[in-house]
């Protein structure tokens, strides 16, 4: 806005939007345009005492200011001053208007609104180049992002041709097997056969019938033929010889008999030994590492590919900023700073002005086509950037023009499974959402592709955190749970020596305080510990391959044992001794150590255990128990690798080692049973593809801290 006092000076108050000045700028030169009318005695300005503020002005043809209704347009209200300096501009000045020209006017165009047009030009080149390089820089860092996800799903597509390969192995070694156990199998029959038939020949001569040797009832021994012994001693050694014939005859089929019959027990305990044998053990952890390994590709190829498509939203979002900025920049007759169009024109009214000025001050040519042609010989002094090649270029390639709807990687997908023939290849070329706030890949959300949801979870790690009072671990979820979820608390590591267990202080769907725990009999100043964790929303969940598992919670009074059922079908059609199951403290009421075990774990339920600090373990706390349970076996979790272990192999107060599916895993949940009274709980040590358990007993308390063997339930994410 302006002000003009009664005696014609003009001066600017309050403030003014940078995009108008030009309006500020001509205000002023049309009034002192109506000024040096006063001063050349063409009219005078009549104003009662003070200032009047107008937003925009008019000067009439007796050199009279009012304000505009309607306010113009910069370029017209240019060529309004002009025509009104030639109706005004018609007597001969004198030296002290043209003193006014040279000193006020002349500078005032020349230094206000042609450096301010220039100083437009230089803003809004500036704004322009400032957003080709913000879309440069998105531009390579997408064009990066891809490179690193089409390498990932090659390796993935090279991995699942791999898995599939190990699993024809082992299968096919799983066949020859079970050929080999029928050909065995077969084998104990035939000679099971054989030597029935052998046993049967021999009982078949195992009686002998034999013909009576008659000798006379009375001898005349008158005769001298000894009664006809002769003819009796030749059937005696008849009858001798048929019985030695016969009892060697026995005697071999009994041998061929008992040899065969040896000989069957031989093959049919084979095929028994044959199937107690692991079978494949060499294919099936080729296998399994195989699958293992894939599983770990197959979510790192995720999240590249959707770390690739956030790049490319951020991207095609900065490439329609460019694109709607050179349109604006490009448009005229718009009622900001940016068109160059409008800038042009306006650069050449205020020549044509200047031109104008100068001629009312040397008594030139004053018409209209005077002050074109001299206005001409100014040109505009710049030339806009558009970026036009860049922009081009930013377009050229379909993979990031935002205009292709699908996005291709390797091309390659495959189907898995438990099996080689699952394991399918297909073409691949996800659909591509290009809105930000959107996932950019459906796989990128959290619902598969069948649609159905998957759990809501977050698995962690506290690295180093002690007892609540000094140094709780703070955990902050960083995904929004509905309702309070379920956590999950791994083993404590092994740091300090005193028995100590995780103790939850404070448990929102947002996150967690927890702290560490030691016995009563203990001065609960423990040293700091690792400690793994996972955040799961309740119910029955589904793994990416369909295999069930469900996380509930319970309220839990005393040492029980107290048996839980899980809802609805549970784990479905599982073995008992498959069941895993990971519990865990929710709240910390007793304000004292507590342990959680595993009393036994079938398909449609568990019992829990929750002992304290006293050799019984009795108490009559009240606590709420969280926990998982899962089949053991692999698979994937949204995407991310798990492994979910039972192991019979008797851990006690000594650390013992088992191999694991991961290098360096993410998280480790475990529990142990309760075949062992004594209170207890579970500690672990970290190694190489390998985790070190053991019972951690309050030995302080009131035993030497040994235990018997107990049974392991682990996760391994």
């Amino acid at each position: 806005s302006v002000s003009v006092a009664s005696d014609g000076v003009v001066s600017s108050v309050d403030s003014y939007l940078l995009n108008f000045h030009t309006y500020f700028y001509l205000s002023i030169v049309a009034m002192k345009l109506a000024l040096l009318c006063a001063v050349a005695g063409a009219a005078r300005i009549t104003r009662e005492a003070g200032t009047v503020s107008v937003s925009s002005v008019s000067v009439a043809s007796d050199g009279s200011i009012s304000a505009a209704v309607n306010p113009q347009s910069r370029h017209d209200l240019l060529l309004s001053i002009q025509q009104k300096a030639e109706q005004l501009m018609g007597t001969k000045l004198t030296d002290e208007a043209k003193k006014i020209i040279d000193d006020t006017l002349l500078p005032t165009v020349r230094d206000e609104i042609q450096a301010g047009i220039l100083k437009e030009f230089e803003t809004t080149q500036t704004m322009l180049d400032d957003e080709i390089a913000r879309l440069q820089g998105s531009a390579s860092r997408t064009k990066t992002s891809k490179g690193v996800a089409d390498e990932a799903d090659q390796v993935l597509v090279g991995c699942r041709s791999q898995e599939k390969q190990t699993l024809t192995q082992l299968e096919a070694c799983q066949q020859e097997r079970q050929q080999k156990a029928l050909d065995m199998a077969a084998q104990c029959e035939a000679k099971k056969d054989h030597s029935q038939q052998l046993c049967a020949a021999k009982d078949a001569v195992k009686d002998l019938s034999l013909e009576a040797a008659c000798t006379p009832s009375k001898c005349d021994m008158s005769t001298g033929d000894n009664c006809g012994m002769e003819e009796v001693m030749k059937m005696v050694d008849g009858i001798r010889a048929q019985i030695h014939n016969r009892q060697e005859e026995y005697n071999s089929k009994a041998k061929a008999c008992a040899e065969a019959e040896q000989e069957a027990l031989d093959a049919c305990s084979a095929v028994e030994a044959f199937a107690d044998q692991e079978a494949c053990v060499a294919e099936k952890s080729a296998a399994q590492a195989q699958s293992s390994k894939c599983q770990s590709n197959h979510e790192s190829a995720r999240l590249a590919k959707c770390e690739f498509g956030a790049e490319l939203q951020g991207k095609c979002s900065d490439l329609g900023d460019v694109k709607d900025l050179v349109s604006k920049i490009q448009a005229s007759a718009r009622d900001d700073s940016l068109s160059e169009s409008d800038r042009q024109d306006e650069w050449q009214a205020v020549q044509r002005l200047t031109c104008l000025l100068i001629a009312l001050r040397d008594d030139g040519d004053l018409s209209a086509e005077a002050a074109q042609k001299c206005a001409a010989d100014i040109p505009y002094p710049k030339t806009f950037n558009y970026h036009a090649a860049a922009i081009a270029e930013m377009e050229a390639d379909e993979q990031f023009n935002c205009q292709a709807t699908t996005v291709r990687f390797s091309g390659v997908q495959w189907s898995s499974g438990d099996y080689s023939g699952a394991f399918q290849e297909s073409s691949s070329s996800p659909a591509m959402t290009y809105t930000i706030g959107e996932q950019p890949f459906e796989f990128c959300s959290l619902s598969d592709s069948e649609g159905q949801a998957k759990v809501a979870f977050v698995v962690g790690s506290i690295p180093s955190f002690s007892n609540a009072p000094s140094s709780p671990a703070h955990v902050a979820f960083g995904q929004g749970f509905s309702d309070t979820p379920v956590l999950i608390c791994g083993p404590l590591s092994r740091n300090g020596g005193d028995t100590a267990t995780a103790e939850v202080t404070l448990l929102s769907a947002s996150g967690a305080s927890v702290g560490i725990r030691e016995p009563g009999c203990y001065d609960n100043k423990h040293t700091t510990e690792r400690m793994d964790y996972l955040v799961a929303e309740h119910g029955v969940h589904f793994t990416d391959q369909g295999v069930p598992f469900v996380v509930g919670n319970i309220s839990m009074s005393g040492k029980g044992p107290q048996d839980v059922s899980f809802p609805g079908n549970g784990l479905g059609d599982v073995a008992d001794d498959t069941v895993v199951v990971i519990p865990s403290l929710q709240t910390a009421n007793a304000d004292a150590w507590l342990a959680l075990r595993v009393a036994s774990a079938r398909k449609a339920g568990f019992t829990v255990v929750m002992t304290s600090e006293e050799k019984s373990g009795a108490n009559s706390f009240v606590e709420e128990i969280g926990y998982i349970a899962i089949p053991a076996g692999s698979g994937t979790i949204g995407g991310r690798a798990y492994h979910a272990y039972r192991h019979s192999a008797a851990v006690t107060h000594k650390f013992l080692s088992y191999d694991i599916a991961v290098a360096a895993p993410e998280a480790v949940l475990a529990a142990i049973s309760y075949r062992g009274g004594d209170p207890a709980d579970v500690r672990i040590s970290y190694g190489n593809s390998k985790v070190s358990l053991m019972v951690d007993e309050p030995q302080k308390c009131w035993g030497d801290g040994a235990h018997t063997t107990e049974e392991v339930h682990m996760v391994v994410f």
